[in-house]
């Protein structure tokens, strides 16, 4: 278990996530359904975009 704030690193090394919302919504599932760019939007709350390539994906502010 790890506390990170670094979506990359979550979706490098996490199986599930635990997603906690400023509002006190949370939501948890495995990391590729977690790791949604609306999902991680909302919770930024700003937008993020997912960037893949042939070796992973890496998760940035658009």
């Amino acid at each position: 278990m790890m506390t990170l704030h670094d979506i990359n690193l979550a979706a490098r090394f996490c199986d599930h996530l635990l997603l906690l919302f400023g509002n006190g919504e949370a939501m948890v599932g495995p990391a590729n359904i977690m790791l949604h760019e609306e999902y991680l939007s909302r919770l930024y709350e700003h937008p993020i975009r997912r960037i893949s390539n042939g070796r992973g994906v890496a998760f940035v502010p658009a």
